[in-house]
């Protein structure tokens, strides 16, 4: 179970065609998972270049450095871990990342998802376990993806063995932002311009969206009390009765339509809640990341007899692509950490650096050296 949101701030306006140019986009996404691989991935830097994977058979040669997170499976044997090809491979493999470019893209679970299958790999074939590295390193613009996707150059297909539903919201740094499903029978993608900038699991985004609609027909949510309350009590005690009603349960439809209404009402400028650049944005990001945090046994695989784990929040990220930063909290710290592209640019790589994001943190000292 995964939430992904964009936040925009429109400041500066273009003389000549008077469209409103965002200052900063924000885009913030949750990963919830139980598996430890997902929970242990790393601050993954991947150079432009020719990196040691291939999409098909080609060899991946990217236009842009990206950074992100990776699936991390570890090996008690280290040298053992350094040669198995497998292990490599999720190393570089991204569910979530950033290009230098201001181009996101992630990937989030879609039970249903229909993808081709193939014995015999082509040069543009892509596999669906490398679709965000793909999109990312080749890719500076939405339209750009778009353009390809639809082009019918490309065949996406699932890995025998590797299943993974996964569809994929993807944003630029001019604000806008698709979705990638591969829902029909025939594995073929389709494109959704996602205008509300909210995506989260299954069902698909176009059932989202007509459940969002059914929700917000049955349930006229408001920030403010209603004149007549339907509570026992003589006058309402406190504020929020106008959100009666609003999901809190963490299944995907509810978590779909609460993002949606929180961020609607929280970015309303015409009532003063205008967010006026990439620090509010960036605040704000990590509340509404707060309103669907799991933690750890809520959400239970199995039954009480047999349960073995839950799905839980594993790590969040706040990106910037407005400014090219990147930044990560995982579960077992509140604080996060941040790395841009001017600081990744002064490293000179020349091949991918794996960084472990530190979890020992829980609070910052008030006084400093104590």
């Amino acid at each position: 179970m995964c939430t992904n949101f964009v936040i925009t701030t429109e400041t500066n306006t273009n003389e000549q065609n008077s469209l409103a140019i965002p200052d900063a986009v924000i885009v913030g996404r949750t990963m919830e998972f139980g598996n430890q691989s997902v929970a242990d991935g790393q601050v993954t830097i991947l150079p432009k270049g020719e990196l040691l994977y291939s999409y098909g058979t080609a060899k991946a040669d990217h236009k842009y450095c990206i950074v992100g997170v990776n699936i991390h499976v570890t090996n008690d044997d280290d040298k053992e871990e350094n040669n198995d090809p497998v292990l490599r491979l999720l190393a570089n493999c991204l569910t979530d990342g950033l290009n230098e470019e201001g181009l996101t893209c992630g990937s989030l679970w879609l039970p249903g998802s229909e993808y081709l299958t193939t014995q015999k790999f082509l040069e543009s074939d892509i596999p669906v376990y490398l679709f965000t590295n793909w999109v990312l390193g080749n890719f500076s613009s939405v339209e750009e993806v778009k353009r390809a996707v639809n082009s019918n150059d490309y065949r996406f297909f699932e890995v025998e063995n590797l299943p993974l539903p996964l569809h994929f919201p993807i944003t630029d740094k001019s604000g806008k932002s698709i979705v990638i499903e591969f829902s029909s029978s025939d594995g073929e993608p389709s494109v959704y311009d996602n205008e509300l900038g909210i995506l989260t699991n299954a069902p698909t985004y176009p059932e989202q969206l007509a459940n969002l609609n059914t929700m917000l027909r049955e349930h006229k949510f408001s920030p403010y009390n209603p004149a007549q309350v339907p509570c026992s009590i003589k006058a309402p005690q406190g504020e929020g009765y106008g959100l009666a009603g609003l999901p809190g349960d963490p299944i995907p439809a509810s978590r779909f339509v609460k993002t949606a209404v929180l961020k609607q009402f929280a970015t309303d400028a015409q009532a003063g809640y205008e967010i006026k650049n990439a620090a509010d944005a960036k605040t704000l990001a990590y509340h509404l990341i707060n309103s669907v945090d799991l933690p750890k046994g809520v959400t239970r695989y199995g039954d009480a007899h047999s349960s073995d784990g839950s799905d839980y929040t594993q790590w969040v990220v706040v990106k910037d692509l407005s400014h090219g930063e990147f930044q990560i909290r995982k579960y077992d710290s509140p604080i996060p950490y941040k790395i841009d592209f001017e600081t990744i640019s002064q490293l000179k790589l020349t091949e991918p650096m794996f960084i472990d994001v530190p979890r020992d943190a829980d609070a910052l000292s008030l006084i400093p050296n104590h």
